[in-house]
């Protein structure tokens, strides 16, 4: 793949490079010559001989012709049509030394203290609706379990004199992880004398329901936990978050929330914030404008999951309202909050080399020189080390257990990198052919894991050929051409969760 051309809503022709990776405007003589990429050299000898021309109902004159057509040429010399090769970007993308500098620099060990839930959710991931998960058999993780999990990454940090990030964190996780309030404190204990043997700070953070918050809010604030609080938006919204016998749960967590914020008004400010699944009971801006006006925060909205599962449609979501980013009434304001400024983000950083914010590899180097693996997959352990109840290790608690990388037994971390690395090659293989002939490989954000591997490899909803690219380029690019403050706001105020 070379380059992409594409029309925005007002009629103005770009074309994206992939060996530069920028968006350049693209006059009709330009795109005429662009047309057919086999034959450009051949269109410009031919329209140099041309004293006039019309294209798309527009007349050229000669010394017009002569201007754009060097100009092709001067892009030309400076690779601004050159392939990328897309079997090699994939090669050679993961090996044991990556992700052993990937653990080496993970600051955050994720321990799902049990399966148990004061909570029966019904679209719970963890419920009979899906199979993402081992069988929930209500284990609970042992403090020794635990207390070897953070030695072994504490080893890892000391021989790598990891300094590169001081604070050290550990999340809790479930089931409902306040159902181990006497666990979680010795975590803490233990965490904190082992954190002061190599001098770094650290920090807590808790996923809850928030059931039992105003039991436990006091040692959660003395101990400076950041939480995140599982809530749908309002009572209707929320139905489906409900205790065993089928009560709901709003009126209990909405008045804990409550407390908390009348209790430690700067830490609710500073320290709390919310999650939101999307189904068929609650939509997207609703749901924002809700967390907005009543709880002063902007939420993290994630759709409800719709692989591993044999009913994917039940409690599906289905968006009431399309936003418009091409008109008049565009509120700024909103969109900010909403899961698209993330993706108009992600856009700019991937397409946009033209605007540089650092100076890593990303910033300077062609494609063709990074080393990328197919799908949009995190490096194993690049963001946390997660540890199940039962004791199996994965990159993080999103993905399916059956993919796990190693696991603790008997106070013995079992992790063999060169193992994991061949593993993560053999998935990509999978996938690989697929992902080499989409136009977008540049962007993706499928999880290997959660997504693609779903169909073996071969299907991807964000899969893009040319002509479909083609469409994802003219969508974006005309909302910043209708709302030029987009770029600078979105840059300014956005930042990857």
């Amino acid at each position: 793949m070379k380059f992409t051309l594409f029309q925005t809503k007002k009629g103005n022709w770009y074309f994206f490079s992939f060996y530069q990776r920028q968006i350049l405007p693209c006059h009709p003589i330009l795109k005429f010559i662009l047309e057919d990429e086999n034959k450009s050299q051949e269109v410009v000898k031919w329209l140099m001989k041309k004293d006039e021309i019309t294209i798309d109902n527009q007349s050229f004159t000669k010394s017009e012709i002569k201007y754009y057509c060097d100009k092709y040429e001067y892009l030309s010399e400076r690779q601004y049509f050159d392939e990328i090769v897309t079997d090699s970007a994939f090669s050679k993308a993961i090996n044991s030394r990556i992700i052993n500098q990937q653990l080496a620099n993970c600051n955050v060990i994720c321990l799902e203290l049990t399966e148990n839930c004061n909570l029966r959710c019904k679209y719970c991931v963890y419920g009979d609706n899906y199979s993402f998960h081992e069988d929930r058999i209500g284990v609970n993780m042992s403090l020794e379990t635990a207390k070897t999990a953070i030695d072994y990454l504490f080893e890892i940090w000391k021989k790598n004199n990891n300094n590169a990030y001081q604070r050290k964190y550990v999340g809790f996780y479930g089931g409902e992880p306040l159902l181990r309030m006497k666990q979680i404190k010795s975590i803490v204990s233990y965490f904190n004398n082992k954190a002061a043997e190599i001098g770094v700070d650290t920090g807590f953070l808790i996923t809850t329901n928030g059931v039992l918050l105003d039991k436990y809010i006091d040692y959660l604030f003395d101990n400076h936990f950041s939480l995140l609080i599982s809530l749908d938006g309002d009572k209707f919204a929320d139905q489906y978050r409900v205790f065993p016998n089928g009560t709901p749960s709003f009126d209990v967590v909405s008045k804990n929330v409550e407390l908390v914020r009348n209790r430690y008004p700067e830490y609710y400010r500073d320290d709390i914030s919310f999650s939101v699944v999307l189904h068929d009971k609650n939509e997207e801006f609703s749901v924002r404008k809700f967390f907005d006006e009543i709880y002063e925060k902007t939420p993290i909205v994630a759709v409800l999951r719709n692989t591993d599962t044999d009913n994917p449609t039940r409690f599906q979501y289905h968006p009431q309202t399309q936003p418009n980013y091409y008109g008049e009434n565009f509120d700024m304001n909103c969109f900010l909050k909403t899961g698209d400024a993330q993706a108009f983000l992600r856009f700019i950083n991937y397409y946009g080399r033209t605007v540089v914010d650092n100076y890593g590899i990303y910033s300077f180097a062609s494609l063709n020189d990074i080393p990328r693996h197919p799908t949009g997959v995190c490096m194993p352990f690049a963001k946390k080390l997660f540890v199940t109840a039962q004791g199996k290790i994965l990159p993080c608690e999103r993905i399916n257990f059956k993919y796990s990388l190693g696991y603790i037994k008997n106070k013995k971390v079992f992790l063999d990198t060169t193992k994991i690395a061949e593993s993560y090659i053999e998935q990509f293989n999978k996938c690989k052919s697929l992902c080499t002939k989409c136009y977008n490989f540049i962007n993706c954000e499928r999880c290997l894991f959660n997504d693609v591997l779903h169909n073996d490899g071969n299907y991807c909803l964000s899969y893009m050929n040319r002509k479909t690219h083609s469409s994802y380029l003219s969508q974006m690019w005309s909302a910043f051409e209708s709302n030029p403050q987009m770029y600078h706001q979105v840059k300014s105020k956005i930042s990857y969760e």
